[in-house]
C-alpha cells in the first residue's frame, strides 16, 4: 500500500519451481538473474499492490515530490501445508506407537553398517539397504490406511497458535476500560460460583443476553475432560509479547461455549446456555464477561 509520495515497482516471474511459494525470504539477487518483468507500475499514495507470497519484486523510490514510503502485508507464510504436516505426522507417529507393535519393533541388528548417507554407493549393501527402506515405507503406509492422523488434533494447535501470535481485536470502550479497571485492581477471571448471579454490580444474570465481542477472538480446544478456550482479547500488540491466554472448563460447558462462539455476532440468552444448570449457566457467563469476551445486554 503506497502511503506517501510514488515508487516505481517491478515484478518478476519465477526462476525456477523453488521460486514458487517459499517459505522463507530470499536473499538480494543479481538482477542479471532475473527475467523480463511481468509487471512495471509506478505506484502512487493510495494504490494497492498485490503480489502473491514469494514473488521476486523490485521496489524504488522516484525522485522528486515527497519521500516515498509504503506499508508491506504478509499473509499465509507461515500458514502451510508444510507447518500442518509437522504437527501431525509426529502425532501420528505416537498414535500407530501405542496401537502397533510393528511401530515399537528394534531396528535391524547393526542396521547403522549399511543405512547413512556413506553407504548410499556401495552396491554390496544394496540389497540390505532395499530391505530396509521397504520396512519403513510399508510402516509409512500404515500411518495412512490405518487412519492414525489426528487432522483435528493438528488444526487445533495451529489455531491455538495463530490466536496466541494474533493482534488483539478492537473492542468496545466499555470492555476495554472494564479489562484496564481490572488489570489495576489486579484481579482475576474469577470462577468462584459464590457471586456468580447473585445480582450485585457486575454480574450477569440469566435473563440478560451475551455475545462475543469479536469474531475469532476465541477458540474452543477439548483437552482430556477438560474444555480449554483461548483467547487473544489480552494479546500484546508485540507478537506473542504476552502469555498464552486461556480459561479451563469442565468438559460439559463445552456445548455452551460452542454456543456462544457459533451464535457471533447475535446474542444469547444466558438462561438459554445449552446442558448446564442454572448455578453453571451463571458461571460461564460471568467468567466469559470478566475475561472481556463476552459484552452483555438486557433481555
Amino acid at each position: 500500500l503506497q502511503l506517501e509520495g510514488r515508487k516505481r515497482w517491478r515484478l518478476y516471474p519465477p526462476r525456477g519451481p523453488d521460486d514458487v511459494l517459499p517459505l522463507f525470504s530470499s536473499q538480494d539477487l543479481d538482477p542479471k538473474e532475473l527475467p523480463e518483468p511481468m509487471l512495471d507500475t509506478v505506484l502512487r499514495p493510495g494504490d494497492l499492490l498485490y503480489a502473491p507470497r514469494g514473488t521476486i519484486h523490485q521496489a524504488v523510490a522516484l525522485p522528486g515530490g515527497a519521500p516515498s514510503l509504503h506499508l508491506t502485508i504478509s499473509s499465509g507464510q507461515r500458514w502451510t501445508f508444510s507447518e500442518y504436516l509437522a504437527l501431525l505426522l509426529p502425532r501420528a507417529v505416537d498414535l500407530a506407537a501405542e496401537s502397533d507393535a510393528a511401530f515399537r519393533a528394534s531396528l535391524p541388528r547393526n542396521f547403522q553398517d549399511y543405512m547413512g548417507v556413506i553407504h548410499v554407493d556401495k552396491a554390496k549393501l544394496k540389497k540390505k539397504r532395499v530391505s530396509f527402506r521397504d520396512m519403513v515405507f510399508n510402516l509409512a503406509k500404515k500411518l495412512i490406511t490405518e487412519d492414525y492422523f489426528a487432522l483435528d488434533g493438528a488444526a487445533d494447535q495451529m489455531a491455538r497458535d495463530f490466536i496466541h501470535g494474533r493482534v488483539p481485536p478492537l473492542m468496545p470502550k466499555a470492555v476495554r476500560q472494564r479489562l484496564e479497571e481490572a488489570k489495576k485492581n489486579d484481579r482475576g477471571y474469577d470462577q468462584d460460583s459464590s457471586s456468580a448471579g447473585d445480582g450485585g454490580a457486575g454480574q450477569l444474570t440469566e435473563t440478560m443476553h451475551i455475545a462475543l465481542v469479536a469474531k475469532g477472538c476465541a477458540r474452543l480446544v477439548m483437552e482430556g475432560e477438560a474444555a480449554m478456550l483461548y483467547f487473544s482479547t489480552a494479546n500484546s500488540k508485540v507478537f506473542k509479547g504476552e502469555e498464552e491466554q486461556s480459561l479451563p472448563f469442565a468438559d460439559h460447558c463445552a456445548p455452551a461455549l460452542e454456543q456462544i462462539l457459533d451464535a457471533y455476532p447475535r446474542f444469547v440468552r444466558v438462561g438459554d446456555l445449552d446442558q448446564l444448570e442454572k448455578e453453571e449457566r451463571l458461571i460461564v457467563a460471568n467468567v466469559l464477561f470478566q475475561a472481556g469476551l463476552v459484552v452483555a445486554k438486557h433481555g
